[in-house]
């Protein structure tokens, strides 16, 4: 029950945030789509702000699998486990944070007009949390640290970003086009998702080897 209280906690500090950023996009824009583009398919909010937030969640959402009583009930089946978790962590938080801002948009007056285009940016932005799921499940795997993991995952963010604007700057005089940096994004998210699930596999394989043997 505590958990649930925290996790709900969390959701609605989020949601005040989103709420005043809301308020102040509507100030210079009155366009709901306009508003989810300019957060949800931003490189540079997604790898810091909305980091932040998944960060902030994470916390009060996800329990540490390698507590000991966790690892007994799942016994053989840790990857499955892991795999199932982070699908449903990343559906819950897209639902979330996602509506955070449709409702948020709503209630400042933001312009409805939204599409079924709009169906590709929840598609990204889930793969995006699950991604980060990935991340800090295979820092935690080796860190054997929860919080650890979780500010790992977002610094890990942050340090992308970072360089990012480095080489936009110093490299190409700040004229690297939006999609050349939404393709960099898309294909450090791609790595953090696939090098992710790998790394999850295979130290799952060999945990559960060692508990066999055990």
């Amino acid at each position: 029950m505590k958990r649930i209280i925290r996790f709900v906690f969390s959701i609605s500090i989020t949601f005040i945030i989103i709420l005043f950023l809301a308020n102040i996009f509507s100030r210079n824009q009155n366009s709901l789509s306009d508003f989810l583009e300019a957060y949800l398919n931003n490189t540079q909010k997604l790898l810091f702000l909305i980091s932040i937030f998944i960060a902030y969640i994470s916390i009060t959402y996800i329990t540490p699998f390698l507590n000991p009583i966790i690892l007994i009930r799942v016994k053989d089946q840790l990857f499955p486990y892991l795999l199932k978790y982070g699908i449903k962590f990343a559906f819950i938080l897209t639902i979330c944070i996602f509506g955070s801002f449709l409702i948020s948009g709503i209630l400042v007056g933001l312009n409805f007009d939204i599409s079924l285009s709009m169906f590709s940016l929840v598609v990204k932005f889930f793969l995006f949390i699950l991604a980060f799921y990935c991340i800090i499940t295979s820092i935690y795997f080796l860190s054997k640290k929860f919080i650890f993991s979780i500010l790992s995952g977002m610094f890990i963010n942050f340090i992308f970003i970072a360089i990012l604007f480095s080489v936009d700057f110093f490299v190409m005089n700040n004229e690297m086009s939006n999609s050349v940096e939404r393709l960099c994004f898309e294909i450090y998210m791609s790595i953090c998702l696939v090098g992710g699930v790998l790394f999850l596999f295979l130290k799952s394989e060999g945990l559960e080897c060692l508990c066999v043997k055990k």
